[in-house]
């Protein structure tokens, strides 16, 4: 979504784990985890093993739920202003009198 331009992330680097893994027995007590896929990002084609995801705002995770809340708040009323700015640049309509 990100590479899309079709999210705002807001909060913390992710903990950059990207590859898949399967569990294999060593013994009756020890497994192991071996990664046996990858994640690619088909825009950036690059993954995020080891990186993470870098947020477009960076803030504290414990603040980002309301960071977010403020910021929508804000586009929302921004949005709400540039239709009604639209709307009355329109011609009035007007309807035929009453028979």
């Amino acid at each position: 979504m990100k590479s899309l331009g079709r999210a705002t992330l807001i909060g913390e680097t992710t903990g950059g784990g990207a590859h898949t893994m399967a569990p294999h027995r060593i013994d009756d007590h020890f497994f192991i985890r071996v990664p046996f896929g990858s994640f690619v990002n088909p825009i950036t084609r690059t993954d995020w093993e080891g990186t993470g995801v870098e947020p477009d705002l960076k803030v504290p995770a414990t603040d980002a739920l309301d960071v977010a809340k403020n910021l929508a708040a804000e586009e929302i009323s921004k949005n709400r202003l540039q239709l009604a700015r639209r709307d009355d640049t329109r011609a009035p309509v007007r309807l035929p009198p009453a028979r």
